[in-house]
């Protein structure tokens, strides 16, 4: 196995604190129908169809409580939620999964797929030790009912999915100490999905300096690599981001360390990481810094292949739980806490931190609250949800900065 790492460099900004002029509304309020059964507790991104329907999960509600796939439909008056598939409907063990929390992605037919941490089955005697990856298929006519199909029982999927140009799927495995893994679909109809754990983090279940319990999923390079966070392992036990490279002759990848987190930088990374569009990577810590709030940071490519480290300790908010967004060489994020005490979002412009807006400032949290989700960019606007807020189950907002 191929290792390196490389400390952080701990640059400390001299950041600007300013309320911004952003324009923002929430968009739907869950538990605006009936109680609890159009879904509650969004978390993970949401996603655009090119028609301009929105799609997310949350983790508890739908039909059977154990969380629901949503569609919201621009109208007239507002947007339309739809309850696309409700997870658990015969019960625990959950065999279909339960508690879907990362979003999905959808492919070019308008196939759905994402992951449950747990369900699918009782895995050495308790429902709560496996997860799922699953695909929802749309109707074959108008008005018909989706149709959610198991593509593999893993062991606590930990973050969304990604897809390459062939529709083999990527992810990470929390369980023991972690696991990349890979999907693939079958070469014969009717023939099951083939899993294959790319890497296996700390082989020897000692110091684990390549990482330890992967989070946030994984992405992409142009070159097929993929990248990612541990929440520990590292030179201080606090995380780490990693690279994971194809060999030549196939089968299980190289893993190299780019950068190891400890407490005074910031540490507990809990979010997937972003590329802006000169390969630089962004991500957040959770906890610790400078400030004792958390972190946004950069990494940069250097001469020789290595990477080196900006940390910015974050002011406006803390504890930022969801990936970066980069857009026009601005850094835009959400803290789950902070602010009110609700959670902001927020931007970094050079050294300057920005909060766009902070949450629960309405009355009894109409505005929403504690947003966990990333931010996505559609038509110039960001998008994203809170758990919390709006009627007392979380919103789906837009924010226009």
């Amino acid at each position: 196995m191929k290792k390196a790492s490389l400390c952080f460099v701990f640059a400390i900004l001299s950041c600007g604190f300013a309320f911004g002029q952003a324009q923002y509304q929430v968009l739907y309020k869950f538990d605006t129908n009936q109680p609890g059964l159009d879904g509650f507790i969004p978390s993970g991104p949401v996603m655009f169809d090119s028609s301009g329907n929105m799609y997310g999960t949350t983790q508890s509600g739908g039909m059977y409580g154990r969380g629901a796939i949503f569609e919201l439909s621009p109208s007239g008056t507002g947007w339309t939620e739809t309850l696309l598939y409700s997870f658990c409907p015969g019960g625990v063990p959950c065999p279909d999964g339960e508690v879907p929390e990362s979003g999905v992605i959808m492919d070019a037919t308008g196939n759905l797929y994402g992951t449950t941490p747990f369900g699918g089955g009782f895995c050495g005697g308790n429902e709560r030790t496996c997860g799922t990856v699953f695909e929802l298929s749309p109707p074959s006519l108008p008005g018909g009912n989706w149709t959610q199909t198991v593509l593999a029982v893993g062991c606590n999927p930990s973050g969304g999915l990604v897809s390459d140009q062939v529709g083999n799927l990527y992810g990470t495995l929390g369980c023991r100490q972690g696991y990349v893994f890979e999907l693939s679909p079958p070469t014969k109809e009717g023939q099951p999905w083939i899993p294959t754990a790319l890497y296996v983090f700390c082989p020897f279940a000692s110091r684990c300096s390549d990482g330890k319990g992967p989070v946030g999923g994984v992405i992409f390079d142009n070159a097929g690599n993929l990248y990612g966070a541990t929440q520990e392992g590292g030179h201080a036990n606090k995380g780490v981001v990693y690279e994971i490279s194809p060999t030549a002759e196939g089968g299980q990848w190289t893993e190299k360390v780019l950068a190891s987190a400890t407490r005074n930088i910031g540490y507990d990374p809990l979010a997937g990481l972003t590329f802006d569009d000169a390969g630089n990577l962004y991500g957040t810590l959770g906890f610790g810094g400078a400030h004792g709030d958390g972190a946004a940071f950069k990494l940069a490519h250097t001469i020789g292949g290595n990477w080196t480290g900006t940390v910015v300790p974050l002011t406006v908010g803390n504890q930022p739980e969801s990936s970066l967004l980069v857009e026009g060489g601005v850094v835009y994020g959400t803290t789950d806490v902070g602010g009110t005490g609700r959670g902001t979002i927020f931007q970094i412009t050079g050294q300057t931190q920005t909060a766009l807006y902070v949450f629960c400032s309405l009355p009894n949290c109409a505005d929403g609250a504690n947003p966990q989700g990333p931010l996505i960019l559609q038509d110039g606007n960001f998008y994203g949800v809170t758990t919390s807020g709006g009627l007392g189950f979380g919103v789906v907002y837009e924010i226009t900065p």
